[in-house]
């Protein structure tokens, strides 16, 4: 009797341990395949809410803003035009993460199955003006600004993978990756006084549909929250689709036992695996940015193949979360902090001292800001008693040591020595963004 209860005891942990490796190694596969999916389900939620296909209090070009609509349908009204946010971001702008507050945006969702969109851009001189072209993969696959046009406008045909339309003389044509593209136009401000000649320069910019008469077609699926992982595979399935021929969404097909990358959803248990991974899956995220991504104190510097991953899912849904949009380094260079070199985590009731000697590497401009998190790990602005979120190296209120060099104090209240300039910040944690614009060469090489 004892031998066969020990055996039944036996076996019942046997079974349950092999249970537990089984279903261990199926958890895995889960969130791999979400590591895949997340960058375009994170396309697809922020283009739904830029293009006004969801509804969303916290839109980023909220009024004012100069918007022009097609008449494809109430859900594509902000398809293939531009919409030009005419003031600095500030802490109530919260659709995309990590905003800069020293250009004015321009936005303009594109969806090329039916034809292709014209970009017109003015000549802006000295005037830093970059256009960057990002694809359903969050993959940066074109750029215009001063290190290929030098200030010099021009006229874009952005064309869709499959679309044969031939290019008139006199416009440069872009081939885009998908037919599903955020074009993101970013026009430099040095400060208030120089708010009024950058709005004139952005009026410059324009898109529109080649052929005005072929609608755009608008998602079938519209985003819900990532906590509903049926909601979370049929939007990435959709956003597969209508990119077919993207290199990656290729790669959807070892996936397809999950249910990704197929018409059919997938089966009760897949169902339940998927539950599990998305109920936490940017809490994931953030701990592996913290872990691996980035240093752990002191400035991090992005990786080289930040803005065009490949197959490197894990940077690309990192970046997703918490620098959608992000350049590549060869356009700009985004240097963060959350610690100290000690290790310490920043805290907003310290005040704490930057240098900024002369010779920063860029040729453009630079620029500092103060972020702190979300719940989710994604970084924004802040209410300040300044309402100020950046310096950069143009404004003419900098304050500048006899030296060269710039101090800036980082801290809760402002400084009573006038040769600093403030930062302010939060109650609780935050994070320092260090931007270069159009680094110099040694800047780009170095991994930190």
């Amino acid at each position: 009797m004892i031998r066969w209860l020990v055996n039944i005891v036996f076996f019942t942990v046997l079974i349950l341990a092999a249970c537990a490796l089984f279903f261990r190694s199926e958890i895995a596969k889960y969130r791999k395949a979400f590591l895949y999916a997340y960058g375009p389900y994170e396309f697809s939620r922020s283009i739904q809410e830029l293009s006004a296909q969801v509804d969303s209090e916290l839109r980023t070009f909220a009024a004012p803003v100069s918007v022009e609509s097609n008449s494809s349908g109430p859900r594509a009204a902000f398809l293939n035009r531009q919409a030009h946010n005419i003031q600095l971001a500030d802490h109530t702008q919260r659709t995309v993460t990590t905003p800069n507050n020293d250009t004015l945006y321009t936005s303009a969702v594109l969806e090329l199955s039916s034809t292709p969109v014209e970009l017109v851009l003015p000549d802006v001189g000295d005037r830093y003006l970059s256009v960057a072209l990002m694809d359903v993969f969050t993959d940066q696959f074109a750029h215009i600004g001063p290190r290929e046009t030098r200030g010099q406008g021009g006229v874009y045909w952005i064309v869709g993978p499959d679309d044969k339309t031939p290019t008139p003389e006199g416009v440069t044509a872009i081939r885009a990756t998908g037919n599903d593209v955020w074009l993101l136009a970013r026009t430099f401000v040095a400060g208030e006084a120089d708010l009024s000649g950058a709005r004139d320069a952005q009026q410059g910019i324009t898109v529109r549909p080649v052929f005005p008469d072929r609608p755009a077609k608008p998602f079938a699926n519209l985003v819900t929250e990532i906590e509903d992982s049926e909601n979370f595979i049929a939007v990435t399935n959709e956003a597969l689709a209508r990119n077919s021929t993207h290199p990656q969404s290729l790669r959807a097909k070892q996936f397809e036992a999950l249910g990704l990358g197929r018409d059919t959803a997938p089966g009760p248990f897949a169902r339940f695996l998927w539950s599990l991974v998305t109920t936490r899956a940017e809490a994931a995220i953030k701990d592996e940015i913290n872990r691996t991504l980035w240093k752990s104190t002191a400035w991090s510097i992005p990786p080289r193949n930040i803005g065009y991953y490949g197959e490197d899912d894990r940077l690309r849904a990192a970046i997703a979360l918490i620098g959608f949009g992000a350049l590549r380094r060869e356009d700009a260079i985004y240097y963060r902090m959350t610690k100290t070199a000690d290790g310490a985590a920043l805290d907003g009731t310290k005040t704490y001292q930057m240098m900024i000697p002369p010779g920063v590497p860029e040729q453009a401009f630079w620029s500092i800001a103060v972020y702190e998190p979300d719940e989710t790990g994604r970084f924004f602005f802040f209410e300040n008693p300044t309402g100020r979120h950046s310096l950069n190296s143009k404004s003419d209120t900098l304050q500048f040591l006899d030296n060269g060099d710039l101090a800036i104090s980082i801290g809760p209240t402002a400084p009573t020595d006038p040769d600093l300039n403030w930062m302010p910040t939060p109650d609780g944690p935050f994070a320092v963004f260090f931007r270069i614009y159009l680094p110099e060469e040694a800047a780009v090489r170095n991994d930190g």
